[in-house]
């Protein structure tokens, strides 16, 4: 099996599609965070099923760091000069915040009586 727990960073909106029978699925794309330079990818795409993507679509936007617990795939596509591009695709079960750029952050409460 291919389970994973990483911390990745939103780097498209995530976006919804619905289907029949009331089954959903929300994807977007991610970055994965490396030390050091080498042939790996670091981009990768994202897809959650049901209640979980509706709150993730809800509650988190672009640049906001999750981390994410998943079933990891490694696809490809060919391109118009038939060169193989490879990305990473994760299904994920689990979701949570690491780091959010959410405004409701930023806000700051005065708590003096």
């Amino acid at each position: 099996m291919n389970y994973v727990c990483l911390i990745v960073k939103i780097i498209t909106e995530p976006r919804q599609s619905f289907f029949d029978e009331n089954a959903t699925v929300t994807e977007f794309w991610v970055k994965f965070n490396q030390t050091r330079k080498s042939s790996f990818i670091d981009f990768g795409r994202v897809s959650i099923w049901g209640d979980l993507g509706y709150e993730v679509a809800k509650y988190y936007q672009i640049n906001d760091y999750i981390l994410i617990e998943g079933f990891l795939t490694i696809d490809s596509n060919c391109n118009f000069d038939n060169q193989k591009n490879e990305y990473i695709e994760i299904s994920v079960c689990k979701v949570y915040p690491f780091l959010l750029n959410s405004k409701l952050l930023e806000t700051t409460y005065d708590f003096s009586f």
